[in-house]
């Protein structure tokens, strides 16, 4: 089982176990897994902090599009800023995102995961990571949302694909 896997059943149970002590106040819930793709790439930077030969800090920023059977989420854009730090081609990665919902209401979400290079026999290269998603605040209806859930995904030299499993209580 992948951490990330790990991490969101043990928050899962949590917050079911909570959910069941007498006089918890519960709002509406969700279902926010979601497909997630490239729509744009707006910056990318990679310093060499020169400490070791092969570390590289990366910061990006880009646009994706989600696809989800959830309508509210179905087309939803998320902008993402995020700070990968590598060496040898692993490595960790954190960010933050905001999330422009159907209904225009927005929601922010911190993640954290890890990554590492494939090589391919043609001198391409695919760069599969994992990791866990919370959301932080929201507008409108959203403002006290509160869930998660973990990710896997692949980027490419010129693509983005990600899936995410969530629920969220708001």
């Amino acid at each position: 089982m992948t951490f990330a896997r790990t991490f969101f059943d043990t928050c899962l149970a949590g917050t079911f176990g909570l959910a069941l002590l007498p006089g918890a106040v519960r709002g509406d819930t969700m279902d926010c897994s979601r497909t997630q793709k490239l729509d744009h790439m707006l910056s990318t930077q990679v310093l060499n902090p020169f400490d070791r030969q092969e570390r590289q800090l990366t910061q990006t920023s880009l646009v994706l599009v989600s696809s989800s059977k959830n309508p509210e989420w179905d087309g939803a854009k998320m902008t993402t800023y995020e700070h990968a730090d590598s060496v040898g081609g692993a490595g960790t990665h954190m960010g933050y995102g905001s999330v422009t919902l159907k209904s225009g209401e927005k929601v922010w979400v911190k993640w954290e995961g890890a990554h590492h290079v494939v090589m391919k026999g043609d001198g391409s290269w695919e760069l599969p990571f994992e990791g866990a998603v919370h959301f932080i605040g929201g507008t409108g209806k959203y403002k006290a949302i509160r869930g998660g859930g973990y990710y896997q995904g692949k980027n490419t030299a010129d693509s983005v694909f990600q899936d995410i499993v969530c629920q969220a209580e708001y």
